[in-house]
């Protein structure tokens, strides 16, 4: 994962405005530690951290148009970049990188904010218009990747999270109660709001454009419809389903750097981790998490999947420890309320799966 970070248009002097998105962006170094970059001008300043998967050398942000005009941070992975920058090219595009990052800007250049419900992928964005001085943030379809946002005055200041956010000094720690009582009740907050009052969550699939004219304003550019109902025999639905699953996995598993699977023994995770080493036409790595209590532990299940499949897997056996080591610490893992007891597994696993691999898959 990548971080990103900005302020704009606020009544803060640049100097101020730069000192803050450097703290912000400092603290998203966990998010990518790879690289560093800021882009500046009058009205305010873009962060990003990266954390190098595609094109290690040759995509560091921020990321430019050909003509400059337009400036770009973003985090995520665009799975379907290869063909977009074949189209793009055949259009006249001339890229500058290897990544998938560029193809969004030039993707952009040709049909504006349409352009985003063609980018099939995760991705949170900032991306800046110099000619018309006015900055779009938008989000991917379903919202995996995350961004929230803060009006100041006049401004606006965004990041990946929460608590990077908050280190611009122009957001207040109120809290907001009828957001909480959102949470204890249903082991979430829905909608835009969050469990501070002046922060705000970008909604899945959609973008909101800021400029020194206009207001900030929700434009939802993808929307999830209810597909029609199409009557199949069970094999027919079967190689579908199959097809679409190695698609997906295929795409997933491009990148420069290893990209392993997480392992649980379900059915969901052991086709994933058998697909990647078909794509991979090599061992692949998987991981699991194991438990004490012989109740919760499927270990078993693994260990069958690893000798059936000949997979390389890294085992961690989840103690009680563990469990109150996490909760302990968990305003360092997660900067809002979470209501998912397996998020204490999903840590340990992705804390194992880092001494050994950049990307997993992973089942949900």
């Amino acid at each position: 994962m990548c971080g990103i970070n900005g302020a704009f248009f606020l009544e803060q002097s640049h100097e101020d405005v730069c000192a803050a998105v450097k703290r912000m962006n400092n603290a998203l170094i966990h998010r990518g530690p790879d690289a560093e970059g800021y882009f500046s001008c009058e009205k305010g300043i873009l962060g990003s951290r990266r954390l190098d998967v595609v094109d290690p050398a040759g995509s560091d942000q921020p990321l430019f148009s050909e003509d400059g005009r337009y400036a770009l941070v973003y985090n995520g992975m665009i799975y379907n970049y290869q063909s977009l920058r074949e189209m793009l090219r055949n259009k006249g595009h001339v890229f500058k990188t290897n990544g998938d990052g560029e193809v969004i800007i030039h993707l952009f250049e040709e049909y504006g904010v349409e352009s985003f419900k063609d980018l099939h992928g995760m991705f949170a964005l900032a991306l800046y218009d110099k000619n018309k001085h006015a900055l779009i943030l938008a989000r991917d379809h379903f919202g995996i990747k995350p961004l929230y946002y803060s009006k100041a005055g006049r401004g606006i200041v965004f990041s990946s999270e929460v608590r990077s956010l908050m280190k611009s000094g122009f957001v207040s720690t109120q809290v907001n109660n009828d957001a909480l009582g959102m949470y204890f009740y249903l082991n979430y907050i829905p909608g835009e709001k969050t469990v501070f009052q002046e922060v705000r969550e970008l909604r899945p699939g959609a973008f909101i454009k800021i400029s020194s004219e206009s207001e900030t304003k929700h434009t939802l550019f993808w929307e999830w419809k209810k597909p029609l109902t199409v009557k199949e025999n069970f094999n027919t639905v079967c190689e579908k389903v199959k097809g679409l699953l190695q698609e997906s996995v295929n795409k997933h598993a491009i990148a420069d750097k290893p990209v392993g699977c997480f392992l649980s023994g379900g059915l969901d995770s052991s086709s994933l981790a058998l697909l990647l080493k078909q794509e991979k036409g090599e061992k692949a790595h998987t991981f699991t998490i194991g438990y004490e209590h012989d109740d919760y532990d499927e270990r078993c299940y693994v260990l069958d999947c690893v000798q059936l499949h000949d997979l390389k897997n890294s085992e961690y056996v989840c103690t009680a420890r563990d469990v109150i080591n996490f909760l302990e610490n968990l305003p360092e893992h997660t900067d809002v309320p979470v209501g998912d007891q397996a998020s204490v597994s999903t840590y340990l696993v992705s804390r194992l799966a880092s001494k050994h691999v950049t990307a997993c898959l992973l089942a949900s």
